[in-house]
C-alpha cells in the first residue's frame, strides 16, 4: 500500500492545488482544517511548522537513519528562520518499496527570466534495495511546467551518511547559479524540432527506454506550449515527469530533462549511434 502525504487533494504544485489553496470560497475553510490536521502550514504567505517526517518511519526501520537526518536538519533550518514548503513525503512498502522526500524555499527564489521564478529545493528518493539518492531541484513558480533537476554536472548525493549536509547545499542560492546561466543560455536556444533534441537524449546511456515511454507526451506538450527553445523543450519534458505517479521515474525524467540545458549545439536527427555526454 502507497502512503502519500495529503492524498485526498490535487497534487502538491498543480494548478489545481494552488487554486484549492488561494481560492476565497472554495479554498480558505478546508485550507484550515488541513493544516490544524497535518501540523504543517500549506499556503505560501505564512511559514509553518514542519510535519514530523519521523512518522514515516518507525525505530528499527531501515530508512530511519536518513529520514531522520533530513528531518533534523530540515527543522534546524526552520528553526533559523528558513521558510520550508514540503511537496512529497511518500512511501511504499512491499516488493516494490520506496521512500520520497521533496521541499522547496519559498523565501530563496531565483529570477531565471524576467517575470520567471524559480524555487531551490532538493528531492531525496531511496527505492528497494538501493541506496537513498538526493537531488537539487528548481521549481517554477509561474505555471504548472514542472521541476528542473539542473546543477552543474547534475549533482546529486548517493547514501546516508552525510545526506543531512547535502540537504542543507541543495538548499543554498548560491549552488544554483550555474544553472541559472545554463537555463538562460537554454532559452536562447531555438529549437524548431523538438525530436532532434529528444532523439540524442535518447542515445544517454541508461536513459533510451525511460525517454521512449515519455517521448510522444512530451513532444506533444512542447508544440502546445508554444514556447520553441530548448527551454521550452525542458519544461515540456519536466511538465510530462509531473504526470508520471512512479517518484523514482519521476525524478529520473527530470534529470534527463534537466540535461537539455547543456546540450549546446544542434544537432542532426539520428546522427549516429554513439553515446550522447552533455557537453
Amino acid at each position: 500500500m502507497r502512503y502519500r502525504l495529503g492524498s485526498f487533494m490535487p497534487r502538491p504544485g498543480s494548478s489545481d492545488f494552488e487554486d484549492l489553496l488561494t481560492s476565497e470560497h472554495l479554498g480558505a475553510a478546508m485550507t484550515r482544517a488541513l493544516e490544524e490536521m497535518l501540523r504543517f502550514r500549506l499556503s505560501r504567505a505564512t511559514p509553518g511548522p514542519l510535519p514530523d517526517l519521523l512518522d514515516t518511519v518507525g525505530p528499527g526501520h531501515p530508512d530511519r537513519p536518513w529520514v531522520e537526518a533530513v528531518h533534523n536538519r530540515l527543522h534546524g533550518l526552520r528553526r533559523d528562520g528558513l521558510e520550508l514548503r514540503l511537496l512529497a513525503c511518500e512511501h511504499e512498502d512491499g516488493a516494490s518499496r520506496f521512500l520520497t522526500i521533496a521541499a522547496t524555499a519559498p523565501a530563496r527564489p531565483l529570477e531565471v527570466l524576467p517575470d520567471d521564478w524559480m524555487q531551490i529545493g532538493f528531492a531525496a528518493v531511496r527505492e528497494g534495495e538501493d541506496p537513498v539518492r538526493a537531488w537539487p531541484r528548481l521549481y517554477r513558480e509561474v505555471c504548472a511546467n514542472g521541476s528542473l533537476v539542473c546543477v552543474e554536472e547534475l549533482e546529486r548525493h548517493e547514501g546516508a551518511a552525510g545526506i543531512g549536509e547535502a540537504v542543507e547545499r541543495f538548499l543554498a542560492p548560491a549552488l544554483y547559479e550555474p544553472a541559472v546561466q545554463a537555463l538562460r543560455e537554454a532559452r536562447a536556444t531555438s529549437v524548431s524540432d523538438p525530436r532532434d533534441a529528444l532523439d540524442e537524449l535518447q542515445r544517454i546511456e541508461g536513459y533510451r527506454d525511460l525517454l521512449s515511454a515519455h517521448f510522444e507526451r512530451a513532444a506533444r506538450r512542447f508544440v502546445d506550449d508554444g514556447d520553441y527553445s530548448l527551454y521550452g523543450l525542458m519544461n515540456a519534458v519536466t511538465a510530462t515527469a509531473r504526470d508520471v505517479d512512479d517518484w523514482p521515474e519521476r525524478l529520473d525524467l527530470e534529470e534527463l530533462g534537466g540535461r537539455l540545458a547543456l546540450l549546446r549545439r544542434p544537432v542532426p536527427r539520428r546522427s549516429g549511434g554513439a553515446v550522447l555526454t552533455p557537453a
